[in-house]
């Protein structure tokens, strides 16, 4: 599998391209971040490239992504465009030392300028490249609306292929149990009262205020998914080798597009939601209203998935759409899993 990465600036982003054996990254070129469509898709066809590879900034204090990092913009024009899979690495310091890799080199200034973005880019496929031959596993995101199917698709496509789940939300439980560090920073944002006497979160307390009032459910959001998302990649680095089927509300809403190899969208019609919901956890209409709000409509960014199946009719309506979409990953696994080490 040949990959292409992709190192993305205001300006400039460097392009770099693997060898099919993963062993070796050559920096190919620079175009221009406004208006890259062209040369990007001609690259794709003439190198046979299967899979993108982007770096992302981790920041050093905080260990975020900035969700309004504007490589995230380009990464939502890149993907509908080229329609490939899109993997991510962290990128931090790889300007610095593709400097130090041309003065090495004596490379005038003047040339290390227009050398370095390329030369960065082939430093985020090493990185990647050494990163999956180490850990070797695969992140499957599955994500939707309320009520979509997202834990049944999950669960059918973990049976299948003998993969892991690990649940946001599951992770999020965890983080707000009573002596967690969540459970703490809610009680400091809300007070004593949204906690059982056991001091047990009262997680459908919390759900009326918060889905009601939008600058509530921010401050909620900004204390608890940090937290969240420190968790989730934690548990992925300790499962060395295995598919693993993350299934993560409001993955495109908060751009998390860097937590995954592949991605899968379930959606549903609205009236199947609110009653797979009414059903299941017993809200209100006017409850699984005020949450499908805070959620984006699927027609809005199905374009940024590598699959998307409506779950409204039932299991065998979508199961040949999931089944082709899991070969490939299996197929993608099957060829890690003989990379390197």
């Amino acid at each position: 599998m040949i990959l292409m990465g992709l190192d993305w600036g205001k300006q400039r982003t460097g392009v770099a391209i693997s060898d099919s054996s993963w062993t070796m990254a050559s920096p190919l070129d620079v175009i221009d971040t406004h208006s890259p469509w062209n040369r990007l898709e001609k690259i794709v066809r003439d190198y046979k490239a299967e899979r993108i590879v982007m770096g992302y900034p981790l920041s050093l204090s905080t260990g975020e992504v900035n969700r309004v990092w504007g490589g995230f913009r380009f990464f939502e024009k890149v993907k509908p465009r080229l329609m490939l899979p899109v993997s991510w690495v962290d990128e931090t310091f790889t300007t610095h030392e593709s400097y130090e890799r041309l003065s090495v080199e004596g490379i005038r200034f003047k040339q290390k300028r227009e050398a370095v973005d390329k030369i960065a880019a082939s430093l985020i496929l090493e990185r990647f490249m050494e990163e999956r031959r180490s850990r070797k596993n695969t992140i499957v995101a599955v994500t939707g609306n309320l009520g979509s199917g997202k834990s049944y698709v999950s669960g059918r496509m973990a049976e299948k292929c003998g993969g892991s789940l690990l649940s946001a939300d599951t992770v999020s439980r965890r983080v707000t149990a009573p002596g967690g560090e969540g459970a703490r920073l809610i009680e400091q944002l809300f007070g004593r009262e949204f906690f059982t006497p056991a001091g047990e979160l009262d997680r459908k307390k919390l759900g009326e205020v918060v889905f009601t009032q939008p600058v509530m459910l921010n401050r909620l959001n900004r204390v608890l998914h940090p937290l969240i998302r420190k968790a989730l990649l934690e548990e992925m680095e300790m499962r060395k080798g295995e598919i693993i089927f993350l299934e993560v509300p409001l993955l495109a809403e908060n751009r998390l597009y860097y937590l995954y190899d592949f991605s899968l969208l379930t959606k549903s019609t609205a009236d199947v939601i609110i009653a797979r919901v009414k059903e299941r956890d017993r809200r209100s209409d006017r409850e699984i209203s005020h949450i499908l709000k805070q959620q984006a409509p699927p027609h809005d960014v199905e374009n940024l998935f590598d699959c998307a199946v409506d779950t409204s009719h039932g299991w065998d309506s979508y199961k040949e759409e999931v089944d082709k979409f899991l070969n490939e990953v299996i197929s993608y696994h099957s060829e890690i899993m003989l990379k390197g080490k």
